[in-house]
Formats: C-alpha cells, sequence, structure tokens
C-alpha cells in the first residue's frame, strides 16, 4: 500500500514551480469554521500567535453537507461570509466577509496570504477544492484584508490512504480528484501529500460551460535538530463561459486563468526563542474575451501578475508573556494591456505573439511589527503595534484583545483592530467599454470591534457574536443610472455593524446526527441613494440557514439544507431597468450509503429549482443533480 501511495504522489507533485509572496498577519483573532471532522494538523507558531485561546465555533461538517459541495458553497451557510456566484459549481465567485466587498477579503492557504493584487475576483483562484481542505477558519482583523480573511487548511486527513472521487451529473457535468499521504520516520518525520483534480460542464444556460484543473502537494518535514519545514506548491487552470458576468450588453463573454503558488516555512525553537520565517510566490495570468473568440469588435484582455515576499519573526517567552518582532516585504508586478502605466517599450505575451503588454506597473511595501501576549489559566490579553510602508507612506495599524475562558464550557473574546487595504490594479487603472477606472485612489482604512460568546458541552454549542467597523475612504465601482459607466470612486465613510448566531445539536448516538441552526444580520448607515453600487453598498442584509444530517445504520446518511437571502442594494437589468434584490431560499440535499472502501452519494442543488441571482440579470442554475463515488484504500 506505501509503494502504491508513494508512486501517486511521485505523479501528482508539480514541477517548474518556485517559491517566494504575501504572509499571514501573525496577530489577528481567529474563529475556527470547521468544514471537516478530520484532525488537521495545526500551526503552533501561527496559532499561539493569533489568539490567546482560539476557541473553535462548532461548525459545518462534510457529512452535513453534499458530497460534491465546493468550498464557496460551504462558505454560503456562514452568516459572516457572502458569497455571490456568477456561474455554476463556484466557476466565478467574490467572497466577502461582514458586509464588506470581495476586494477587501483577503485569502490564506496554510497560513499563507495568496490574496490577487489585481482584483478580488481572482482572489479565489487557489489549486485546492473541498476534498482537501480540512477546515477554513474566519481571521478578523490584520493587514490581510480590511474586512477580514478566510484561511483555509489544505492537506491529508490521515497519514496514510489513497482516495478517488468521480462524479457526474446534469448539464453534462464531470469531477475527478486523486488525493494521497504517505509518512516516512527516521530521525524526522517527513509527510507528503498530493492531489490533482478536474472539474468541467456545458453549462445550465448559455456561454457557462466551463473547465477547470488543479495540482497540489505538500512537503513536511520535521526533527529536533533542524526544526520544522513546510513547502507547498500548486497549479491551477481555469476556463469558463463568462455568459454576461462583467456587462449585461455581452451575453458571450470568455475568461481563462492560471496560477501557481509555492511556498516554504521554517521554524525552530531554541530554549525560549522561538523563530519563524517563509517565502511565497504566486503567479496568475488571466484572459478575457468580451465577445468569445473574436477580437474583430473588442480586443481581448491580457493580464500578469506576479507577486513576492519574505517574512521573519522572533519571539521570547519570559515571566511577562511572550513578546515578538517580526518584519514582511512584498513586492508585486503587474504587465497588462489596459492596466497600468504605459511601458517604454511593449513585451510579447507568452502565447499570443501578435499581441503585447503595453501597461504595467510595480508596488513594493511591507511592515514592521511589535506584539505582545500573556496567558493564564483562564484569561489572556495581547496587543500588537504596525508600521506599515507603501508607495503611500507609512500607516499606523495595531491589534488588541481578550479572551476569558472561565470554565471547558465558557468562552469570551473581544477584538479591536485597524485595518487597512491598497486599492488593487483594477481599481487604479481598468478603464474600458462602460468603465472609467482612477489612478488617484488611496488605501481604504477601517477600524472594527468584535465581540463573541460562546458556550458548548458534548452536545450542544450556543454562539452569538456582534461587530462594528467604521470604513474610511472606501471603494466601490458606481454609476450615476443605468445609461452611465460604471466609475471607481472613493466613499468618504461608512459605518457597519452586525450580528450572528449560531445554535448546534450533535448527540452521540441515534439517528439524528447533527443538527445546526445560524442567522446574520448587517446594516450600513451608508445609502447609496440616486447611485447604483456594484458592491460595498450592496451587501447581503440578512441570512439564515438550518442545516440537518441524519444517519440511518451503519451506510446510509442524508443531509439537507436550507437557507434565506436578502440582500440589499439595487442592480440594472437587461433592459437596463433599476431595480431592488428580492430575498430567495435555496435548498440541498444529499443521501449516500457507505460499505467497505465505497461511499455512493446523489446530490441534489438548488433542489427547489428557485430562480435567483447573486448579481442581478444572471440567473444562477435551477435543480442540478449529481452522483457520484469516492473510494478510500488505506
Amino acid at each position: 500500500m506505501k509503494k502504491l501511495v508513494v508512486y501517486c504522489l511521485s505523479l501528482l507533485v508539480p514541477t517548474g514551480v518556485f517559491a517566494a509572496a504575501r504572509t499571514v498577519e501573525a496577530d489577528t483573532a481567529v474563529r475556527y469554521e470547521r468544514i471537516d471532522s478530520s484532525v488537521v494538523r495545526a500551526y503552533s507558531f501561527y496559532e499561539n500567535s493569533i489568539s490567546a485561546f482560539g476557541s473553535p465555533l462548532k461548525g459545518l461538517s462534510k457529512q452535513s453537507l453534499p458530497q460534491n459541495v465546493t468550498l464557496e458553497q460551504a462558505l454560503r451557510l456562514m452568516p459572516s461570509v457572502d458569497i455571490r456566484e456568477r456561474g455554476g459549481k463556484s466557476v466565478q465567485s467574490d467572497i466577502s466577509i461582514r458586509g464588506g466587498s470581495a476586494d477587501q477579503t483577503g485569502l490564506l492557504l496554510n497560513g499563507i496570504d495568496f490574496t490577487d493584487i489585481r482584483t478580488g475576483h481572482q482572489t479565489h483562484s487557489l489549486p485546492v477544492d473541498a476534498d482537501i481542505v480540512g477546515e477554513m477558519r474566519l481571521l478578523d482583523g490584520g493587514n490581510q484584508g480590511l474586512t477580514g480573511a478566510i484561511n483555509m487548511i489544505a492537506g491529508p486527513s490521515e497519514p496514510e490512504y489513497l482516495r478517488v472521487h468521480l462524479a457526474g451529473g446534469d448539464h453534462l457535468y464531470r469531477y475527478a480528484n486523486v488525493s494521497g499521504a504517505t509518512r516516512r520516520e527516521g530521525k524526522g518525520t517527513l509527510d507528503l501529500f498530493g492531489a490533482a483534480s478536474l472539474k468541467g460542464s456545458a453549462g445550465y444556460r448559455p456561454s457557462t460551460d466551463f473547465n477547470n484543473y488543479n495540482l497540489y502537494s505538500l512537503v513536511r518535514y520535521s526533527s529536533a535538530a533542524v526544526g520544522s519545514f513546510e513547502a507547498q506548491a500548486g497549479y491551477q487552470n481555469r476556463a469558463f463561459g463568462a455568459n454576461g458576468f462583467y456587462s449585461l450588453k455581452f451575453p458571450d463573454q470568455f475568461e481563462q486563468t492560471s496560477t501557481a503558488i509555492a511556498s516554504l516555512r521554517w521554524n525552530k525553537t531554541i530554549s525560549r526563542l522561538l523563530l519563524e520565517s517563509y517565502v511565497s510566490y504566486r503567479r496568475n495570468t488571466d484572459r478575457f474575451e468580451l465577445i468569445r473568440g473574436s477580437e474583430t469588435k473588442v480586443p481581448f484582455n491580457y493580464h500578469l501578475t506576479d507577486n513576492y515576499g519574505f517574512y521573519l519573526s522572533a519571539s521570547y517567552v519570559w515571566l511577562a508573556g511572550r513578546t515578538s518582532l517580526s518584519g514582511e516585504l512584498r513586492h508585486s508586478k503587474i504587465l497588462s494591456t489596459v492596466l497600468g502605466e504605459t511601458l517604454s517599450e511593449p513585451l510579447a505575451i507568452q502565447g499570443a505573439s501578435d499581441r503585447f503588454y503595453t501597461k504595467g506597473g510595480t508596488r513594493r511595501w511591507g511592515n514592521v511589527q511589535l506584539r505582545h501576549q500573556k496567558q493564564w489559566e483562564h484569561f489572556g490579553v495581547k496587543a500588537s503595534f504596525e508600521a506599515d510602508f507603501s508607495p503611500y507612506g507609512i500607516t499606523p495599524l495595531w491589534n488588541a484583545g481578550l479572551d476569558w475562558k472561565p470554565d471547558e464550557n465558557w468562552s469570551l473574546r473581544l477584538v479591536g483592530a485597524r485595518t487597512m487595504r491598497l486599492p488593487t490594479f483594477t481599481d487604479l487603472y481598468y478603464t474600458a467599454t462602460g468603465y472609467v477606472g482612477n489612478p488617484n485612489l488611496v488605501p481604504e482604512k477601517a477600524t472594527m470591534v468584535v465581540a463573541d460568546l460562546l458556550w458548548t458541552n458534548k452536545v450542544w454549542s450556543l454562539g452569538a457574536d456582534a461587530f462594528f467597523r467604521h470604513g474610511s475612504n472606501l471603494i466601490d465601482w458606481v454609476k450615476e443610472d443605468a445609461a452611465s459607466p460604471w466609475e471607481s470612486r472613493q466613499i468618504t465613510s461608512m459605518n457597519t455593524a452586525g450580528v450572528d448566531f449560531n445554535v448546534g445539536f450533535t448527540p452521540e448516538s441515534g439517528v439524528v446526527e447533527s443538527l445546526n441552526l445560524r442567522g446574520g444580520y448587517v446594516w450600513a448607515d451608508k445609502d447609496s441613494g440616486s447611485l447604483i453600487s456594484k458592491y460595498v453598498m450592496d451587501y447581503m442584509r440578512f441570512k439564515t440557514s438550518f442545516v440537518a444530517a441524519f444517519r440511518f445504520g451503519r451506510h446510509f446518511r442524508l443531509s439537507a439544507d436550507a437557507t434565506l437571502y436578502d440582500r440589499y442594494g439595487k442592480y440594472t437589468d437587461a433592459l437596463g431597468q433599476t431595480q431592488s434584490y428580492e430575498p430567495y431560499v435555496l435548498v440541498n440535499a444529499s443521501l449516500s450509503y457507505k460499505v467497505g472502501a465505497f461511499k455512493f452519494y446523489i446530490d441534489l442543488e438548488n433542489a427547489t429549482s428557485t430562480a435567483y441571482f447573486d448579481y442581478g440579470g444572471l440567473p444562477m442554475p435551477g435543480i442540478w443533480a449529481m452522483g457520484g463515488v469516492v473510494i478510500t484504500l488505506r
């Protein structure tokens, strides 16, 4: 069995991808959103520096969700997170947190920040899917995102196994994933993990077809002599019909992107001194066709972004707690046909011999941070001060919080943070048919306070949290009326507040496996007025979801979820009329049968075939049936 796993892993590990991008803000409050019952290895440095306790919220297990769910569809059920999809199976999704926009959200993979600097539309383009992500965590504050960040924890669910997942369904949907892990022990411990997947469909309406390919590998080595090393690398290629994604006037758009990522992390404990360092790299290419397959009327847009970064931290544990000093340096470069300043000499575009990059730009920024934290048996405090430097000058940021855990059932967390976000290259420069960029934009800034309370026992979990955020210089794309172009503008200020709640029931035996009720409400004081907002003033106002999972005997499991969505804001329909968003309910269900190494399942997405859209004028799929098999060899 070990030889089989090792051979398969050798086929999955990508080659030609090398390291060096953005890093994790190490003193950020964390909230756990589990989507798997498996145990995922934690990073002691990362976890300890985030929160004094890091108390987990009872989240959603994979058993309580459809087997073929995407990461974005799982996040849909979280009241703090807003997922706005533009096509089936999350082929194009925007992720936002607590009333923010996709550009204001950071995305991390195993603690490494791979947020796209060009546009939030590409942030979720990482070479992993739900089959290999065991946990997702919501981070509050920091410099990954103005409103927060999502940290996805990818890797093996156990030390040694080989798993194959095959599925198919409506709209010629097909999915295949193979993943496996192996472990070697000697003077140190070596863990190898690899995964490859493909996903495609003919589409549920014209120009919604897609093909997606992922490769991902993870290598961990640890020993007392050298410390711990972790290397990850991956590659993704996506091609999809974009329908009217960016303009309803052009219903046959197309986009193809590729993303390569890599990172190398090292940490070592020397007596009371803790050292950590990592480098990372992300490259993203994009070709956008406003009129699919034809440049006769509108030339295709090409973009290439490179992101490099380096992070170094030293922490000392002493009587007063743990004191840390860290520094981070990041460099980003973009080449484009439309974004940036005019290049002195055009550069040929690989794969398009007759086209050239004529625009481009670079950005260097980083930070120096001093933080301290102290933890007692039931109480913990932490605080940090950070100086961020960028082309816009030096910006002071801070983060402070406390955790109180009076007993094993109760936990209370209070966090305050000052955050910022630099404008994306799209915010600054994108000027094309129907869009006008603004090169005079300055960084967004926000001050946020979050409080949450959690009570758990062996069966029940009850949680509630509240937040308030004051944002200034917020960036949004707006238009005066239906006939006007979208313009990138800066909103002077905006106050946003909200509350979430969660009630979970997980009995140890019986037919009911789990029941979970979640809900959230967001309020903002900035009304769009006569303006039509595309992102910031167009948020999920109210959401509530009920998720249930049942087991029947040893082999059968049934899960279902129903969610009510109520979005605030306006949109322009295909006829040019201004409309308000209407509430809708989505219902999903899954039935599985497991015997030995095999699990067979049937999934129904949007089981009631509700007519809805996340972006006005872009109808989402009706009922979508799928079936598949998962084979696990240990």
